[in-house]
C-alpha cells in the first residue's frame, strides 16, 4: 500500500476524478459533489503531498526511492 492511499488521498483524488467528470457531463448537483470532493482533497493534504513526502524523505536522508515502495515493505 503506498502512502497516498494510507492517508486516504488516493481514495479523495480518485473521488474528486469522478466529480470532474460527472462537472464536464453537466450531471445535475455536480457542482456539489466537486466541491465536497476538493475540500476532501485538500483538507487531506493532497494538494502539496508529493513535495512534503520529498521533502520529509530529504530531512530524514532517505532516497527518493523509498516514496515508490509500498508501505509494508518500508
Amino acid at each position: 500500500m503506498r502512502v497516498e492511499r494510507r492517508l486516504g488521498v488516493a481514495d479523495a483524488e480518485a473521488a474528486l476524478a469522478e466529480a470532474s467528470d460527472q462537472l464536464a457531463r453537466g450531471t445535475p448537483g455536480a457542482e456539489d459533489f466537486y466541491a465536497a470532493a476538493l475540500a476532501r482533497f485538500l483538507a487531506l493534504g493532497g494538494g502539496d503531498l508529493d513535495a512534503r513526502l520529498e521533502a520529509t524523505s530529504e530531512d530524514l536522508g532517505l532516497s527518493a526511492a523509498v516514496l515508490a515502495q509500498p508501505v509494508e515493505t518500508l
